[in-house]
């Protein structure tokens, strides 16, 4: 099995389907973008770029260039005269230097082999000659592949069918039902930590039990604050304090994604407006900026986690 195609997720029929569909359907320029996100062990060649320090190679279809009067179609090198023309280019997002563009080609390549297969399998009755032509013709597409209850589910959920999905205009309305499902469970837990002692009692033994200070030194002594009333005093401002940016983080993230979702139902009918989609945009640029802010500060407290944690360290 291929190292970017988990075969846990692929396993469920609805999974195989939801990416049969997509990849079938739209170009392979629509997954070019993010193609190398889901792809972990990826190393990319720098070698060629070092050679064709000029060249691009294009990730769009039938690009049109001022340098030549042809169209540059998806997966072309095309060299440029100097090296500024080369970055405003990449930086349009309409190409990238030739070691990752070949690294793309060739995760599609693999990917689309690999489903292929998978369709050769499940059709083997059925004659190629007969598959392309008019005996079968192509149907619209199922309006969605995903149940009520799928499209609504948590992130863990979203995150595991995200490299399947097709990536095009995002489900707005999908990612505000999750953002106010994190925002209503981190108003819980802040209600639950002002009403219930015991509860308040267990998240701060689940934080003191993950403490450094637990790790014992070379010497095998312990941390000087270890059981010390300053430790105590910090660990009841942190989960204080975590409880109540939680809930401030998100329910800013919600507030900007409802905007968002809002101006995105507006642009079908006023897309030549040049307030609106100026709007569209910086709400986009804002609500991906916080999303990240809140990934990274995620990130440091589960890193600073699994330093106590024995069991866990070895993730770090």
């Amino acid at each position: 099995m291929l190292p970017f195609i988990n075969a846990e997720d692929l396993a469920d029929s609805k999974s195989l389907l939801i990416f049969l569909n997509a990849r079938g359907r739209y170009h392979p320029t629509t997954f070019a973008p993010a193609e190398l996100e889901f792809s972990h062990a990826t190393d990319i060649s720098t070698s060629l770029d070092k050679v064709h320090g000029k060249a691009l190679l294009y990730l769009v279809e039938n690009s049109k260039d001022e340098h030549r009067k042809e169209d540059i179609g998806y997966g072309s090198v095309v060299e440029f005269p100097s090296r500024s023309l080369v970055q405003n280019v990449e930086s349009s997002g309409k190409a990238c230097r030739p070691g990752k563009g070949l690294e793309i080609l060739a995760r599609q390549y693999l990917i689309l082999d690999f489903l292929v297969g998978c369709c050769e399998f499940i059709v083997h009755e059925i004659p190629e000659n007969a598959l392309l032509g008019s005996i079968y013709p192509i149907l619209p597409e199922p309006p969605n592949l995903l149940d009520q209850e799928d499209k609504y589910s948590g992130f863990a959920d979203a995150a595991r069918l995200s490299p399947y999905r097709p990536r095009i205009q995002p489900d707005f309305g999908r990612l505000r039902h999750l953002i106010s499902t994190v925002f209503e469970t981190a108003k819980d837990h802040a209600w639950t930590l002002w009403e219930d002692l015991a509860y308040f009692a267990d998240c701060l033994q689940a934080l003191m039990n993950h403490r450094h200070e637990n790790i014992l030194n070379e010497k095998g002594q312990t941390h000087p604050s270890f059981g010390s009333r300053r430790l105590l005093a910090s660990s009841l401002g942190k989960i204080v304090k975590s409880a109540c940016m939680g809930l401030v983080v998100w329910e800013n993230l919600l507030q900007r994604m409802t905007t968002l979702e809002n101006i995105a139902n507006s642009l079908p009918e006023l897309e030549s407006h040049t307030t609106l989609l100026e709007a569209y945009k910086t709400s986009v640029e804002s609500v991906y900026f916080h999303l990240r802010c809140e990934r990274d500060n995620m990130a440091l407290t589960l890193g600073v986690m699994l330093t106590g944690s024995r069991q866990l360290r070895h993730l770090l």
